[in-house]
């Protein structure tokens, strides 16, 4: 999107004109929160929940873009992450199948670069974060290359052992949102170290503590919130390690309106490292099975990031992590409207509700011998005839499925 838009009231608008955001929520309204060219019926249908909307001129269709070149451009708010002139667009230089098969051997090197930290924690030994550092530099690689392939394989690997590989996917998410507001490389890679090391604190913690299958008392979460600073004094031992990525750890529990911890900032307070890692870490944690607490599906999840924009997490930012996992992220089991069952394997950047789907079972709910592909940004009607549309995620192992087998 367009950081330099054109305001046009809804009244103003004309067939071809490319709407890049609302005057309002996109998830408050049925539109396509990537936006979308408008036809002469979209016109009623804003009027409906907007007075004005913003329109990206080079998105828009060349007939209508004349007339808009001639409007006042909107100036970038504050809700502008970074600064465009420092901002870089990223293109998908890899398909999602050549990506996948190099993204497990990254993978499994950063988990094994973790595992040996864990260990020095264990053995109360110097942490040695550059070789973390080493095994970053291919996954951010990776991730700028074609981001569905890791965030696939973090989304399959972490069902069943959140507290190991919860840093691994946290690393994965943060580079991803970080690619898709523009950051350079080098601090895509500040970014991955600062989430791959946030809850290192943790291996502090007495065990039996965190896994308590149970909500925990107050005096228990105060000797859990003390893993930041846990986390904070080992790093800066360390001194491997970049102001932004300590920030990060210090502030990846501290929440838009004052009410995190441990110092209780609010807003621009936080630093947007920070204001990152508190999105990516409870996007994680409740759509993973953790011992207190059952998973959310990823659509339920983004809902619940959505109730609290402006509240724990910058409305800006929530809105832009939407954009980069969509409603159903890689990985997510879904029913189409017209019964068949699948996996989401792929997103379109400019259609985020429209995946790649691989197709498992008809409607009937048998599994298939030989699945398919299925763009649904290509077809628009299912085999009933009917505009195809994703009807809801499924809970892993849905039908006896399990995604891992069809990747791993």
């Amino acid at each position: 999107m367009s950081l330099d838009k054109v305001k046009v009231s809804v009244g103003d608008l004309k067939k071809g004109m490319f709407v890049a955001d609302l005057d309002r929520p996109w998830l408050d309204t049925p539109f396509p929160f990537q936006g979308f060219i408008v036809t002469h019926e979209d016109i009623p249908r804003l009027a409906q929940y907007c007075r004005a909307v913003y329109i990206d001129v080079e998105k828009s269709e060349e007939a209508e873009r004349p007339s808009l070149g001639s409007l006042e451009k909107v100036k970038p708010s504050s809700d502008v992450l970074f600064d465009k002139k420092r901002q870089i667009v990223y293109q998908r230089t890899a398909s999602r199948d050549d990506e996948l098969k190099v993204a497990k051997h990254t993978y499994d090197g950063m988990q094994n670069a973790y595992d040996k930290l864990i260990v020095d924690v264990a053995t109360n030994k110097k942490i040695n974060i550059p070789q973390l550092k080493q095994a970053i530099v291919p996954m951010v690689d990776s991730v700028i290359r074609n981001p569905d392939a890791l965030i696939l394989l973090t989304r399959l690997k972490s069902i069943d052992a959140y507290a190991y590989l919860h840093a691994m996917s946290c690393a994965v998410l943060a580079v991803a949102m970080g690619r898709h507001i523009g950051l350079p490389k080098t601090m895509l890679q500040e970014l991955a170290l600062g989430a791959a090391l946030f809850d290192i604190g943790r291996a502090r913690i007495n065990h039996e503590l965190l896994t308590r299958p149970r909500r925990l008392s107050d005096d228990e979460m105060v000797e859990v919130r003390k893993h930041v600073d846990y986390a904070v004094e080992m790093v800066k031992r360390n001194g491997h390690i970049s102001a932004s990525a300590v920030h990060m750890i210090e502030t990846h529990h501290e929440r838009h309106d004052g009410s995190g911890y441990p110092e209780g900032l609010k807003g621009e307070e936080i630093p947007l490292f920070g204001r990152i890692a508190g999105i990516v870490d409870c996007y994680d944690a409740i759509t993973t099975t953790r011992p207190h607490a059952k998973p959310v599906s990823p659509d339920e999840a983004i809902r619940l990031l959505y109730q609290w924009r402006d509240i724990d997490f910058q409305g800006a930012i929530i809105e832009q992590f939407i954009q980069v996992i969509g409603i159903y992220p890689v990985g997510t089991i879904v029913q189409l409207s017209d019964g068949r069952v699948g996996i989401v394997v792929a997103q379109h950047l400019e259609a985020r509700l429209r995946p790649v789907v691989m197709v498992l079972m008809e409607s009937d709910k048998q599994l298939l011998d030989d699945y398919y592909e299925f763009d649904m940004r290509k077809h628009t009607s299912g085999h009933n005839g009917q505009a195809l549309s994703i009807s809801h995620s499924l809970s892993p192992g849905s039908y006896g499925i399990d995604p891992a087998e069809y990747f791993i």
